[in-house]
């Protein structure tokens, strides 16, 4: 099965953060119908709108519609749940979360709400883990994959700063579990990988914009991001096998203009 990966579209149909958002989204999907159509999925995780307005969900949703494989829209800590379940469709709900399962021939798509209204720091309370124990006890001997707006891992960079609260909690979820495969995640503008809890993770490069490296020490109040290309992330997974690539689908000055 392959999947195509988007996150942190930060959509906006203005210019926002020195870079034309709708210009860089575009751009992606355009590349991703040239060379991508025999996927199954769009996961995007989270981040979809610049400041969550429903107009722009609406915009992003003609946009994201352009895809010649259904999508699957997560929220991140820049999104409005209600527009996005209202005007996107995610395909479940739990309660007021974005949370829901997808059922494939390689396993089952895991899509987790990690937002805390307000805040740029994720969570998972324990009605959220409640959920994701509930889905692992019914999906139990299925491969399961993971995706997320915040990572359940430490990244070494300012990120941690607006991480994923109380990871030791969702983390003690995924521990009675043998089946989760890999976690996907956003939030982060950049792309890295690890293990966590002994199951491997990877994060994903922006299709908006990226952001400093690990060492990197900047005020979040004066941000601005670095210049290097856009991606999006191509997952591969056959039986035992799971592979992430990213691909680069626009140079680093295209859109740029701050």
């Amino acid at each position: 099965m392959k999947l195509v990966w988007l996150t942190d579209l930060h959509f906006d149909i203005k210019p926002a953060w020195g870079v034309d958002l709708d210009a860089r989204l575009t751009a992606a999907i355009d590349h991703i119908s040239a060379h991508q159509s025999d996927a199954a999925y769009c996961m995007v995780t989270g981040d979809l709108t610049n400041d969550g307005d429903r107009a722009l969900n609406e915009v992003l949703r003609a946009r994201l519609d352009r895809l010649p494989m259904p999508w699957l829209p997560l929220v991140g800590n820049h999104d409005h749940r209600a527009h996005v379940r209202d005007v996107l469709h995610p395909p479940g709900m739990d309660g007021d979360c974005v949370q829901y399962a997808v059922e494939t021939e390689e396993g089952v798509l895991l899509c987790l709400d990690t937002q805390r209204e307000g805040s740029s720091v994720g969570e998972m309370p324990p009605a959220r883990l409640d959920w994701l124990a509930a889905r692992l006890a019914q999906y139990q001997g299925r491969p399961i994959f993971i995706f997320m707006h915040h990572p359940p891992a430490r990244l070494h960079s300012q990120f941690d700063d607006i991480g994923l609260e109380d990871r030791a909690a969702f983390l003690d979820v995924l521990r009675g579990s043998r089946d989760v495969r890999h976690i996907f995640a956003g939030h982060i503008h950049r792309r890295a990988s690890g293990v966590v809890a002994g199951i491997p993770f990877t994060t994903m490069q922006a299709v908006s914009f990226q952001a400093p490296g690990p060492g990197t020490v900047w005020d979040w109040d004066a941000f601005i991001p670095v210049k290097e290309p856009p991606a999006y992330g191509v997952i591969y997974i056959e039986g035992d096998d799971v592979t992430v690539q990213s691909e680069l689908f626009c140079t680093a000055d295209f859109g740029w203009t701050g």
